[in-house]
């Protein structure tokens, strides 16, 4: 498959001043946890995953075109959700292209949801690999161990062992994640000591948000967006 790069299109007179995480970590490591406890402090939640959920409804735009790209996982004119889902964690170039197609209208939605915002906890497990994080002020990292990952998603999901290491094999690493993010909270432990580190977190950026996000620049980082803001944090004292 001819490589591409992925551009994010989003309109940025709609939140300019809107303070955005881009919150990111694997599966089982305990992104929807983090972003619940974020909400208590006045987030505004989106999960990406839901959104690529309503993107890919029948009628839609990204659907036709999943319909012609995957067409091993149609049966009587409908995409299964399941074949695709078995394709793209066992074959990635499937993967790569699922991406390729649904990223611009994940990423167009979320632009429109974050609109009015004061600050925003954007879900993305694909933060770095979409582009995604040159429009964000802040990036938090998840990180757990694999035995536990699976563990909890094996009680959540029901899916199997296999399966889910398949898709975490897919999926950045903790050293990457360590390496990329501006903050990054381990999430091996119980409940009670993961809110102590969200809100340690949270007490780190507080004053931040109280700010804004900085005003929009011409290119973002790494020039992976078409138009952006710089980090914030990025040369600030």
């Amino acid at each position: 498959m001819k490589k591409q790069k992925i551009k994010v299109y989003v309109n940025f007179d709609n939140y300019c001043h809107t303070f955005l995480v881009g919150l990111t970590g694997g599966i089982g490591a305990g992104k929807s946890t983090v972003a619940q406890i974020l909400k208590g402090k006045g987030a505004y939640i989106i999960d990406t995953d839901e959104v690529s959920r309503r993107v890919m409804v029948e009628g839609m735009g990204c659907y036709q075109k999943l319909i012609e790209a995957f067409p091993s996982c149609v049966v009587d004119g409908v995409l299964q959700r399941s074949l695709l889902k078995n394709l793209v964690f066992s074959d990635e170039n499937s993967r790569k292209l699922l991406n390729f197609i649904t990223h611009p209208y994940i990423l167009a939605a979320v632009a429109e949801e974050v609109k009015g915002r004061d600050w925003v906890v954007v879900q993305v497990p694909l933060l770095f690999e979409s582009g995604f994080y040159g429009v964000c002020d802040v990036t938090l990292g998840i990180l757990a161990n694999e035995k536990i990952r699976i563990e909890r998603v094996l009680r959540r999901d029901g899916m199997t062992e296999q399966l889910a290491a398949a898709i975490i094999k897919t999926q950045y690493t903790d050293e990457f994640l360590r390496e990329k993010c501006d903050f990054c909270i381990e999430n091996n432990g119980d409940g009670e000591q993961l809110r102590d580190n969200v809100n340690e977190f949270y007490r780190k950026i507080e004053k931040r948000i109280a700010l804004g996000s900085v005003p929009p620049y011409k290119e973002i980082r790494d020039g992976l967006c078409g138009k952006g803001r710089t980090k914030r944090g990025d040369g600030d004292s």
